[in-house]
């Protein structure tokens, strides 16, 4: 889980995962894949993670080409075997057998990504990798195979990348270490084709958004907190917005339009922002039980959580008009299994999509020798479905740094406004000491020196193009303003300049514009035209009715209940331009659900009620 490494005791498939070479082995390449590549653990991504995992432990236990062998029970895994390079299928003939794999992309498992659905198949879809590895190993040999392999996870590859990236990043390689045209390449290029991932070109995981169009401002608190300006980077003179006591830094929209806090009272606040028209400050929520609340970039959620300081937050969407309680732990690399060390988040923000809330979290293991381990690091929760629009089912949590230096902490983060790749942050040392540093998450690349050092925490927050950086400072004489430094390219490092103050006597500053841009939140994932599904509420059956303007490709039908847990799955793959359809839903639990239609890689969705 980035701070230890488990091995269980088997229970009844197995004996003690320790005594296996290879399954520790396995587990300890998990650690190699986070501090290289740090493939995001889902889809794709999340298959090669287990699958360099498989490769690894495989070379490290040499003999065969099985992992976990020594520790199987064979009336579990009839082939005697976890898992098989050589024959991903493992003796069996579908995902129904224990311990089957694809061996080729003809074999490939679309699941959902959800807990249920292994995160879209990590565990499954791993096997086609290794397989290509095998293919590879057994025309080269075991050393050069994993040279090739190793140089691919560790020089090309980035969180979000695919299969063919790993094609691509292994025909590299084995240009680096053997040449243009060398028999290696050739073989590479033999096993990727042999389980069916072909040459093309790779992903761009990189993509940067316009930036906003509108004047900009920035949204800064007094030093009492007990009120709230907006001041004009053009030299106006600030506004006041609000002048009411808060405990939370106020969180703004994309666009400007609405700003929420937390009053002193512990209640929920929103500002509706109309600099020419006049402000309206309303009541979100009037209980006084809360401690921190944010706003998705294009206002249709709010994060918040409680001053009793549990491991949840608290989401609400405007549109649905109803709210999840999400909770909070530490993942690791088993199916199922997670770690309960999360006591309370602090700090949130929602990414650019809408479908991911970042937030930092107080931690604490305790354990059995020495002193117990806390601190605090940032994290991502998937909160948001766009594919579906509907919630996640909360279980899909990954790391900012899957490990941090011992006695140090990070928190208060920041995405930066044109790049959702990048993350500002505040790094406190051993001794209190805070320094900003900014990382690609994508890359993994991160600042090569502190962007600013400070005693205190800083709260940075990039301008609108990212080529500035805002934060908590201080004079020489202990006096609190809001410090500037122009940023590089890379968004990573200062241009070279000095830190200057901006603003006298401001906390917790916000850059932000007052105009519209497209988000990933804001793209049309429906068509303009809709479809009819009735009986709504249904009992035994429900009929589904499209009528498109012109012929389309209809892909398939997916049916979700409210966990977001696929419950049924139809394929369809037809090109028409009229489509009526029967579903049986008489086996469903009482309760609400979602239907989708997949229609040319877009999606129309509507819920209905089983009853």
């Amino acid at each position: 889980n980035g701070q230890a490494i488990f091995y269980g005791n088997g229970g009844q498939a197995f004996a003690p995962l320790g005594r296996a070479l290879d399954v520790a082995g396995h587990e300890l390449s998990h650690g190699v894949v986070q501090s290289t590549s740090n493939l995001v653990y889902e889809n794709q991504s999340g298959a090669m993670n287990e699958s360099f995992s498989d490769i690894f432990g495989a070379m490290i236990d040499r003999e065969d080409w099985q992992i976990g062998e020594d520790v199987v029970n064979p009336a579990f895994f009839p082939s005697g075997a976890l898992r098989d390079l050589e024959d991903p299928n493992n003796g069996g003939s579908s995902l129904s057998d224990p311990g089957w794999q694809p061996k080729h992309m003809n074999e490939f498992q679309n699941l959902p990504n959800t807990a249920q659905g292994d995160f879209g198949g990590v565990h499954i879809n791993s096997g086609i990798t290794n397989h290509a590895f095998y293919q590879l190993a057994i025309n080269i040999g075991r050393s050069d195979a994993e040279r090739i392999f190793y140089r691919a996870l560790t020089r090309y590859l980035t969180r979000s990348s695919e299969f063919i990236d790993l094609r691509i990043a292994s025909e590299n390689s084995a240009v680096d270490l053997f040449g243009n045209g060398s028999p290696e390449l050739t073989a590479v290029q033999n096993a990727f084709n042999a389980v069916g991932i072909g040459s093309g070109g790779g992903g761009d995981f990189e993509t940067e958004l316009e930036t906003n169009p509108g004047d900009d401002f920035i949204m800064v608190s007094d030093v009492n907190f007990s009120q709230i300006f907006v001041v004009p980077t053009d030299g106006g003179d600030p506004i006041l917005i609000s002048d009411t006591d808060h405990i939370s830094k106020p969180q703004i929209t994309d666009d400007g339009s609405e700003v929420v806090f937390v009053d002193a009272q512990g209640r929920l606040k929103l500002i509706f922002l109309d600099l020419v028209n006049g402000n309206q400050e309303i009541f979100l929520n009037e209980e006084s039980i809360w401690r921190n609340i944010t706003i998705s970039k294009d206002g249709s959620k709010v994060a918040a959580i409680t001053d009793d300081f549990v491991n949840d937050i608290f989401v609400f969407d405007f549109n649905l008009d109803e709210g999840v309680t999400f909770n909070l732990f530490n993942p690791t690399f088993t199916q199922g299994q997670s770690t309960g060390d999360v006591q309370y988040a602090d700090y949130m923000e929602f990414d650019h999509s809408g479908e991911f809330l970042m937030y930092d979290s107080y931690n604490v293991i305790d354990v059995s020798f020495g002193e117990q381990i806390d601190y605090w690091d940032i994290s991502f929760i998937q909160i948001w479905d766009n594919e579906v629009n509907f919630w996640s089912d909360g279980n899909n949590i990954q790391k900012l740094f899957n490990t941090i230096p011992e006695n140090t902490s990070i928190g208060n983060p920041t995405f930066a406004k044109d790049a959702p790749f990048i993350v500002a942050f505040d790094f406190i040392d051993a001794s209190g000491n805070v320094t900003i540093i900014a990382k690609n998450i994508e890359t993994g690349a991160q600042s090569d020196v502190g962007i600013f050092q400070s005693a205190d925490l800083t709260f940075p927050n990039y301008s609108i193009d990212d080529s500035q950086m805002i934060f908590n400072a201080a004079t020489q004489n202990g006096d609190p303003v809001i410090g500037i430094i122009g940023m590089d390219a890379s968004r990573l490092n200062p241009d070279g300049g000095s830190p200057e103050i901006l603003i006298n006597g401001g906390r917790w500053a916000t850059w932000f514009a007052l105009g519209d841009r497209e988000l990933v939140s804001q793209q049309n994932i429906n068509f303009d035209f809709d479809f009819l599904l009735s009986p709504n509420p249904s009992v035994q059956n429900i009929d589904i009715n499209l009528q498109l303007d012109k012929s389309r490709a209809i892909n398939n039908i997916e049916i979700f209940d409210v966990t977001g847990k696929l419950v049924k799955s139809i394929s369809v793959n037809e090109n028409i331009d009229r489509f009526n359809k029967q579903i049986d839903v008489s086996s469903f639990e009482k309760g609400n659900y979602l239907l989708t239609i997949s229609v040319e890689g877009n999606h129309l969705v509507k819920s209905f009620v089983k009853m």
